[in-house]
């Protein structure tokens, strides 16, 4: 399994994780360098308008994988195309491994592939339902700083344990999916900025070399970091960093274990070819299963006989 982050902490290893990071740690523990992306301008583009029938969001990151004792960094080039009704592609690149210690090196080498995927490219298509745009309903979200930061304490906003920690987390969920305004994006960012034990960092630079708003927060045991664009307040990056036996973890203090850079979202018309036509059935409320396919590719379809209601 893959370390992701987010609300949905642990994914199926097809799929991969998120996107960011401070330069000060940009040659930190990790190690990991995902495969080579460039941006054209330097700089994401806000998305305004829906002009198309998918959202496309593409990142470069790196996710702890953990699998028998061993774990391994696992660098990676998303790409997501996703739909309003919920369907779409996660498309991921991923790179060679590294370890957060030599411990992990020689446990990994142990198990049959553990030493990562590789260079490798896997596709995972999906039918409606199976994937979701945003995390909640952001129109239901208020509009003001004070209220927000209210309701994501509570943890009801995605559901979820109260405390600064938890929302500092959903904050991040808001903006790293879909297509948040600038507006609700400004008003996450001061939202997250006055929870209790958030630190905020001043002018930072990503690790795509852009520089933004760092805000961080320590809570259990992981030092957990966003970056957004000190304009429109889009998300540039994020990270986890393990700084107690708190976390769970069992890697070296300071070992990075999920880092990501976000490097461009727009409306796009249609999916990359070579895909299933119209996966069936859907997924009902995001359950399904996933199909294994040739070449790396695989399909999330709904269960093949709803269950009774």
């Amino acid at each position: 399994m893959i370390r992701a982050f987010g609300r949905s902490c642990w994914v199926p290893a097809l799929v991969g994780g998120f996107t960011f990071a401070l330069a000060v740690l940009a040659t930190g523990t990790d190690g990991a360098q995902p495969p080579a992306r460039t941006l054209a301008s330097g700089q994401t583009r806000a998305v305004t308008a829906n002009q198309g029938r998918y959202l496309y969001m593409s990142s470069n990151q790196m996710n702890a994988s953990v699998s028998r004792g061993c774990t391994e960094l696992v660098p990676d080039y998303r790409q997501r195309w996703i739909a309003a009704d919920g369907s779409g592609l996660i498309r991921d690149t991923t790179g060679l491994s590294s370890f957060p210690s030599a411990r992990d090196r020689a446990s990994c080498k142990k198990i049959p592939g553990g030493d990562g995927p590789g260079v490798a490219t896997s596709d995972l298509w999906a039918a409606r339902g199976c994937f979701s745009i945003e995390p909640v309903n952001r129109r239901r979200l208020p509009r003001n700083a004070s209220r927000l930061r209210s309701d994501l304490l509570t943890g009801k906003v995605e559901g979820g344990p109260p405390g600064p920690g938890e929302a500092f987390v959903q904050v991040g969920d808001l903006l790293r999916d879909g297509a948040p305004s600038p507006q609700l994006s400004a008003e996450l960012y001061s939202a997250a900025a006055g929870l209790h034990g958030v630190e905020r960092l001043g002018t930072v630079t990503d690790r795509a070399g852009r520089h933004g708003l760092g805000l961080e927060i320590i809570s259990r045991g992981l030092r957990r970091e966003l970056i957004l664009d000190p304009h429109t307040h889009e998300l540039l990056g994020e990270q986890e960093t393990v700084v107690s036996s708190r976390s769970g973890w069992n890697v070296p203090l300071g070992t990075v274990i999920g880092w990501a850079a976000y490097l461009h979202r727009e409306y796009v018309a249609t999916l990359p070819t070579g895909g299933p036509p119209n996966p069936q059935p859907p997924c009902i409320h995001g359950a399904g299963r996933i199909i294994p396919g040739p070449d790396g590719s695989s399909v999330q379809v709904g269960a093949s006989t709803p269950r009774a209601r």
